[in-house]
C-alpha cells in the first residue's frame, strides 16, 4: 500500500470514481500474490517469513489502463522493475505457488463491469498518466473472501530497511 500523501490521493480517487458508477470502494494496493489457500496459521507464518527476507523496495506508478475483468476494470500499471518482479517471485517461492499467469503488477482504481466506452471516458477525464513512486515497507495480509467491502486485514509485516 502506498503511504501518507499518495495513499490519501489514490484512496480519494477510488472513492470519487466509485460513487457515480456504484462500484466498490477499496484501499489502494498492489497485490504481491493472490489466491492463497490452506491453514490460516501457516499463511501467517509464511507471510512473516517472507517479510523477514525482504527489504523495502520502490514501486513506480505508470500509465492508466483497463481490461474486461472485474478486478482490473480500471488500473494503473506498476513498472516492471527487478525489485517488483523479485518480490513476487520470492512470495511464490515461500508459498510454493506455481502459476502459469504472467504477473502484472498494477494498482486497481475501479472494480466493476463497465463498458469499454465508459472506461475510456473516465480515462479521458482523469488522464492516462498517474505518476507516483512509493516504497513498499510492509506486507499486508488480507482476507479477500466475499465482496470488497467484506475484505479485512489479518496482519501486517514490516520489511527490512
Amino acid at each position: 500500500m502506498p503511504s501518507a500523501h499518495l495513499y490519501v490521493q489514490l484512496h480519494g480517487l477510488i472513492q470519487q470514481l466509485s460513487k457515480p458508477y456504484g462500484t466498490p470502494e477499496f484501499e489502494p494496493h498492489v497485490t504481491l500474490i493472490n489466491g492463497l489457500t490452506g491453514d490460516l496459521e501457516t499463511i501467517i507464518l509464511n507471510s512473516a517469513k517472507l517479510a523477514s527476507t525482504m527489504h523495502n523496495y520502490d514501486l513506480v506508478i505508470d500509465s492508466i489502463d483497463h481490461q474486461n475483468e472485474f478486478y482490473r476494470c480500471l488500473f494503473a500499471h506498476i513498472r516492471h522493475t527487478d525489485a517488483v518482479l523479485n518480490a513476487h517471485a520470492r512470495a511464490c517461492g515461500v508459498f510454493t505457488k506455481i502459476t502459469n499467469e504472467k504477473y502484472m503488477p498494477h494498482m486497481s482504481l475501479m472494480y466493476g463491469s463497465l463498458d469499454t466506452h465508459i472506461k475510456k471516458r473516465i480515462m479521458q477525464t482523469i488522464g492516462t498518466d498517474l505518476q507516483g513512486t512509493f516504497t513498499a515497507e510492509m506486507i499486508h495480509l488480507y482476507s479477500t473472501t466475499g465482496l470488497p467491502h467484506e475484505w479485512f486485514r489479518i496482519a501486517q509485516f514490516v520489511l527490512k530497511e
